[in-house]
């Protein structure tokens, strides 16, 4: 056991105690926010009861002033450039808590207390850090328990994933400045202090991976080289916690929880990725257009999907050993759209006719994906006397923007050959913590490939309100979208119609208004969007969202309005601060892994 571990298991020393006594008070408030918001699902599931009873319930009011105050967004240069009122007071209170733990725990009630000396309080802050790293851990576990009790989603947690892991790498740094700045008091020289023993030894492996998560970890290498980025966390998470518990293998006692149930959310998509089939139908890249579009069908996406979710996809493009390497990379997408069909007894399909429906057809014979031109887009075209019992066909449609190096070689290859794309799917993610049909007036505003959680949203509410059901109490819905060039609307357009012919038969009234600015383009758009008809409104301009929501609000000043938000984050920081100032409810998603 010497050889392995540098140290013993020493859980009475206060430093020890400090962690753990931290650890046990955060997951404390933990628990106490996940039961508040399951009392809150309860009173949700009673209003809806409520409808379905045929009684009538009050629309939502307005959020106070003092909620607003709190949902602004900020910027904080060279930290983040979207972070709320709300998320400073955590993180503050988050300082201010670890603050206490390291200085005051463990809590006594007798004798005069002094704080600790810097070779005591730096160990507390180790292991202050390592619960912080344990809490990290699961805000960043997908099928994380943690994210199903308190109806957050994967994307929102982290946020808070980074606010734990930079407060405990500062911890840590506390740390192992001050005992390198102490070994080199000792021994001299910069090699005995990184070096000397096996102790020090391994808290310098530690460390070089802590180094190695924070530098990678940037929003640039984030967004443009994600691969980059997921191996190299990866390595780092690994190099750190073996370091961590060669250093000290009492560590464990902290880190457990967090290991296991990432261990456990591995295992659970290993089998949801490679066990449940993912079939790809159809691959499209058309030239005019900045992203590429894939259809495919996963049985059983259906039965858990919400609108808003994503999707985290292998994307197979290559050929021989670099396509092996490609199974391993995981990228997450939005979905666009999930394809129904009407129930057994209709025996009907709701896909529109074209190239695609060739393809579902010989789905059975496991054919290989279609190359599909943009005038061939397929879409839910869902009927007004659709059976309750209606069964999803699985299909799905992701559409993928080239920003990164492999988005732009997956639109080149799907342009060249199309067959050689080939799709593992793991999810989909994201419980979506607003609920959406709730809410009488619905805005759904986004900017560029962002639509797309607006998209199923849309649709959702649409085909809900159309079957009559009562819990939807939707009955207005804004779908506000601004792109640069016409072309990037083309492959959408055939769902906003499905969407339109649908609440204009719909058994509930619903009023769907579309807006579209187009930035970069004096295209009128009258073969493209004709089929919209009154119902839309074409700007030949960029969309200047104050004057945009100012002109919703006015038309709903007194009930509370659902904001469902995606695009840059200037243009989305926008929409939810003007949001917030008008009490409405807003979600905003972003990827920011």
């Amino acid at each position: 056991m010497a050889l392995l571990f540098a140290t013993p298991f020493r859980a009475t020393t206060e430093f020890f105690q400090a962690g753990y006594a931290y650890g046990l008070f955060m997951w404390g408030i933990y628990l106490l926010y996940c039961i508040g918001e399951q009392v809150h699902r309860g009173m949700v599931y009673l209003r809806r009861r409520r409808l379905t009873n045929g009684k009538d319930v009050a629309p939502l009011k307005v959020l106070p002033g003092w909620q607003r105050v709190f949902k602004r967004k900020v910027v904080i240069p060279f930290i983040t450039d979207c972070i709320s009122i709300m998320e400073i007071c955590h993180i503050v209170a988050l300082l201010a808590i670890n603050l206490i733990f390291i200085f005051f725990a463990p809590f006594t009630l007798s004798g005069d207390y002094m704080l600790p000396v810097a070779d005591v309080s730096n160990r507390r802050c180790a292991y202050v850090g390592l619960v912080n790293f344990t809490i990290a851990f699961i805000m960043v576990t997908r099928n994380s328990i943690f994210s199903k009790l308190s109806s957050h989603s994967f994307d929102e947690l982290v946020p808070y994933h980074r606010w734990y892991t930079r407060i405990g790498l500062a911890e840590q740094g506390v740390h192992i400045g001050y005992q390198i700045w102490k070994a080199y008091n000792r021994y001299g020289n910069v090699k005995d202090s990184l070096f000397y023993n096996f102790e020090i030894q391994t808290g310098t492996i530690a460390t070089l991976g802590y180094i190695i998560l924070y530098i990678t970890s940037f929003e640039t290498i984030r967004r443009r080289y994600f691969e980059f980025f997921y191996y190299s966390h990866v390595f780092g998470i690994l190099l750190s916690t073996a370091g961590a518990l060669a250093h000290e293998y009492g560590d464990m006692a902290i880190l457990a929880p967090g290991v296991f149930l990432w261990l456990a959310d591995r295992c659970f998509r290993y089998y949801n990725s490679h066990y449940q089939k993912t079939v790809t139908v159809a691959v499209e890249a058309n030239e005019k257009q900045t992203f590429t579009r894939i259809l495919f069908k996963k049985e059983g996406l259906e039965k858990s999907f919400i609108p808003g979710q994503y999707v985290f996809v292998a994307i197979r493009q290559s050929k021989g050993f670099h396509r092996m390497f490609e199974s391993l990379n995981w990228h997450p997408f939005t979905i666009s759209e999930i394809m129904t069909e009407s129930s057994q007894q209709q025996q009907e399909k709701n896909l529109e006719t074209g190239k695609v429906n060739e393809v579902v057809d010989g789905l059975q014979d496991e054919k290989s994906p279609t190359n599909v031109s943009s005038s061939h887009t397929p879409t839910l075209s869902s009927q007004n006397d659709s059976d309750d019992t209606a069964v999803s066909s699985g299909f799905a449609s992701i559409h993928i923007k080239g920003i990164g190096n492999m988005t732009k070689r997956l639109f080149s290859t799907s342009q060249a050959n199309g067959e050689q794309v080939q799709l593992k799917v793991d999810g989909p993610f994201g419980a979506n913590s607003l609920y959406f049909q709730d809410y009488e007036t619905v805005v759904l505003i986004s900017a560029g490939v962002g639509v797309t959680p607006s998209l199923t949203i849309l649709k959702d509410l649409v085909e809900k309100r159309s079957k009559g059901y009562a819990t939807v109490r939707t009955k207005t819905i804004h779908f506000v979208w601004s792109i640069r060039e016409i072309e990037h609307a083309e492959a959408f357009v055939s769902i906003l119609k499905a969407c339109r012919d649908l609440a204009a038969v719909s058994i509930q009234p619903l009023d769907v208004k579309f807006e579209i600015y187009l930035s970069a383009s004096h295209d009128n758009g009258s073969e493209i969007f004709k089929d919209l008809g009154n119902s839309l409104t074409l700007h030949n301009k960029r969309a200047i969202v104050n004057e945009v929501m100012t002109d919703i609000a006015m038309q709903h000043t007194v009930e509370r309005v659902a904001v469902q938000t995606c695009g840059p984050a200037d243009f989305m920081r926008e929409v939810e601060n003007i949001s917030s100032a008008n009490g409405w409810s807003v979600r905003a998603e972003t990827f920011q892994f």
